[in-house]
């Protein structure tokens, strides 16, 4: 379970908690309501939940990115990831464009999953917020229309580098490294 994750299942806890210092014959709660819970911000996902930090932010869009990566493994299909990205990402493109080249024809890719292991923040840079990211792949066979293996890829452990910048509508993974 991500970071950000487990801070939104723990906020969904707080209206629980709460009513719970309630009893039948007070109907009115034992604490006053937070200053979030009478004035929620557009931001917040309900009421009681804080607004997610910056870094909160970016963990999740990690989360997506690596779950549309999975997603686009099996169908052929990046535009879920793309979405994610800026153009300016040269290997989020050239990612698509060999997913792309793989399902043409009746192609496909067999076994194809990746699974986050760790996103650990490292600095701001004039690029963006650098993270380095660890994903667990799964073995990977890659077939032509007939059925015929064009490249197989072992599991294991990938280690990548994003930079993730801030745009009107959100964050994107503006660019993908992969680390030694």
């Amino acid at each position: 379970m991500s970071r950000a994750r487990a801070v939104l299942a723990l906020s969904s806890l707080l209206p629980v908690l709460l009513l719970a210092g309630c009893s039948d014959d007070e109907p009115e709660p034992k604490f006053g309501p937070t200053p979030s819970a009478t004035a929620p911000s557009s931001a917040s996902p309900s009421p009681s939940a804080p607004a997610k930090s910056k870094h909160q932010q970016q963990a999740a869009l990690i989360d997506d990115f690596i779950a549309a990566v999975t997603q686009a493994l099996g169908t052929g299909d990046p535009s879920a990831f793309l979405a994610l990205t800026a153009d300016t990402c040269q290997n989020c493109r050239v990612l698509a464009d060999n997913l792309e080249d793989a399902f043409s024809d009746g192609g496909r890719i067999e076994g194809g999953k990746w699974e986050l292991i760790s996103s650990d923040f490292q600095s701001e840079e004039p690029l963006g917020s650098v993270w380095n990211v660890d994903v667990r792949s799964a073995r990977e066979r890659w077939l032509d229309g007939d059925g015929q293996p064009t490249k197989i890829v072992r599991a294991g452990v990938q280690h990548f580098g994003l930079a993730i910048e801030k745009t009107e509508d959100g964050w994107l993974v503006r660019e993908m490294r992969l680390r030694a």
